[in-house]
């Protein structure tokens, strides 16, 4: 911008009032006075440097105390708890517990064949693991998986069953059955919550991961392999047979028989680029599971660290691959620029909340640094910003303090390497995590908080903790329960296995699934796993060819 002498002068003018407003006021003048900064004390006496905004311009108070008021008030409790070295530990009593040890035969075989600093990774060659968890009707988890380089490790943690679909030690593209299928999941990859579906992107190929469980027809007394959800709640006695008759499961001893798994590929899906940052991007599968957010085209042309491309997302009928609409912003979206004033660089991570807005983090990559976060609204193409420690007019690498967690519009807040993302069904927080050291963060109405430590300074994930596991470079990718508990793939340790971080004081203004509902009644869930099982059923001899495919390959 540039300034005539008259210009210069009414500027000096206006400074000089500020100041002596300043000074009648008894307020010390500094730089802050002048730049877009303030300092606040938070109600544990800490001191906080924090982002000047507009009044009204994000969806929580402006005034620090105010906005912590308001957070107990909403939530039965403090927004953030104790410091542990450059960490705000979010409020709770967090444990952490072994949910499986993969078999060590399977184990042997899934993980990778060459050594990564001394040792090999124990879900393959892949960086990071990724777990996954579905709790039918938003109840209890029934289904765990983790992806390896080629296939998915299943885990049954109501009947204690461990299942590989695929083959690991052969990847492929080919549909199939349980270990007649070869995959290649990578890590474009989420689960939907209404038919618990595993979509990945592999290639250019849209490809899930279907659950099935035997039910016997009472007419016909045929057996047929019919969609997991039909076993939540009894929803088998909602719908018909493919064959007429009445449904009942197909019990073998005292449970309901072996499920299995296929693999298919939807041929219909064209358009497969994913919008939000370079790193971290995932599909955004709509709440009502039918439909998913998709780009129209890639970044061809652009700067490879740019790749918002939300300007060019559109709405996608997630079974025919039909457009339904595009998305059309209201104002321009935050670019991820590497350097320069404009972006904070190549990481991040996004997801689609209950809620139906799509939250997106922006973050510079390994180290840390400042970042920010934003949502979009769908409906109305609004970007609100939600948490921003990018100081104006300076580059994305020039950090303001030692603590890392905080308020929302901190200047110190580190975003140390988020990756992955996923909304909690029970409060609507935001969850991440990534690598260096990330540990795993909580973004929740106006504050960020570190749930665990990364494994700097030697500290524990969580004080009392006993022999924890590690979150240096990995155990960062979590899948998030309707109850809040936390899945991780352990990366860290000297065996493949799965655990889970749980909070055993929830107060009863968080009830379990209590956000999701919000948007989605138990009714309503209902209704829409009714829906996708009538479907399924009436094309059932479609469906089931794949099956009997794969029964006369035996």
């Amino acid at each position: 911008m540039y300034f005539s002498i008259t210009d210069k002068a009414k500027l000096s003018v206006i400074l000089l009032v500020i100041i002596s407003a300043a000074f009648a006021a008894g307020l010390p003048v500094t730089a802050d006075t002048l730049s877009k900064e303030r300092i606040e004390r938070d109600s544990a006496g800490r001191e906080w440097r924090l982002q000047e905004w507009e009044k009204g311009a994000r969806p929580y108070p402006k005034d620090l105390k105010e906005r912590e008021a308001l957070y107990w008030q909403k939530w039965g409790e403090n927004s953030y708890g104790q410091r542990n070295s450059r960490r705000i530990h979010n409020i709770g009593d967090w444990k952490w517990e072994v949910v499986v040890t993969v078999p060590p035969e399977l184990a042997a075989k899934i993980k990778s064949k060459r050594l990564h600093s001394g040792k090999p990774r124990l879900w393959g060659n892949r960086f990071w693991g990724m777990v996954f968890v579905w709790a039918p009707g938003g109840g209890q988890v029934t289904d765990i998986y983790a992806l390896t380089d080629n296939g998915l490790y299943h885990y049954d943690p109501v009947n204690k069953v461990n299942t590989f679909i695929g083959s690991p030690e052969e990847g492929g593209r080919r549909d199939g059955v349980m270990s007649s299928a070869r995959l290649n999941p990578g890590n474009a990859a989420t689960i939907d919550p209404v038919t618990g579906r595993l979509y990945f992107i592999q290639g250019s190929s849209w490809r899930y991961v279907e659950k099935l469980l035997p039910f016997v027809c009472t007419k016909t007394g045929e057996t047929c392999y019919l969609p997991a959800l039909l076993g939540w709640n009894n929803l088998y006695q909602k719908v018909k047979s493919p064959f007429g008759g009445e449904l009942r499961p197909a019990i073998k001893g005292s449970k309901h028989g072996e499920a299995v798994f296929v693999v298919r590929t939807n041929q219909a899906m064209k358009a497969l680029n994913l919008p939000g940052a370079s790193r971290g991007k995932r599909p955004l599968i709509t709440p009502d599971s039918k439909a998913v957010y998709l780009a129209q085209s890639g970044a061809s042309g652009r700067e490879w660290d740019t790749l918002t491309l939300y300007d060019k997302t559109a709405l996608f009928d997630i079974e025919t691959g039909k457009m339904l609409s595009k998305l059309k912003l209201s104002e321009t979206v935050p670019q991820n620029f590497r350097s320069g004033t404009d972006g904070p660089g190549t990481h991040g991570g996004n997801c689609m909340g209950y809620d139906g807005q799509i939250y997106t983090c922006q973050h510079g990559g390994s180290g840390g640094g400042p970042g920010r976060m934003f949502s979009i609204d769908p409906d109305t193409g609004n970007v609100t910003m939600l948490y921003n420690s990018i100081a104006e007019g300076q580059q994305w690498g020039k950090r303001k303090g030692p603590l890392i967690d905080g308020p929302a519009d901190a200047l110190s807040l580190d975003f140390t390497s988020t990756l992955w993302q996923v909304q909690c069904p029970r409060t609507g927080a935001i969850i991440n995590g990534g690598w260096d050291n990330s540990g795993i963060r909580r973004y929740h109405d106006g504050f960020v908080t570190s749930i665990v430590n990364g494994d700097e300074d030697g500290r524990p994930p969580r004080p009392g903790w006993v022999s924890p596991p590690k979150f240096n470079h990995g155990n960062s990718s979590p899948a998030i329960a309707t109850d809040g508990s936390l899945y991780i793939a352990d990366d860290n340790s000297d065996k493949a296995r799965i655990f889970r971080i749980y909070r055993t004081d929830w107060p009863k203004e968080q009830p379990v699934n209590g956000y999701a509902e919000k948007f989605i009644s138990k009714e309503k869930m209902e209704e829409l796993m009714l829906d996708y099982a009538k479907k399924y059923i009436e094309h059932y001899e479609k469906n089931n060819g794949i099956i009997e495919a794969g029964k006369s390959s035996r």
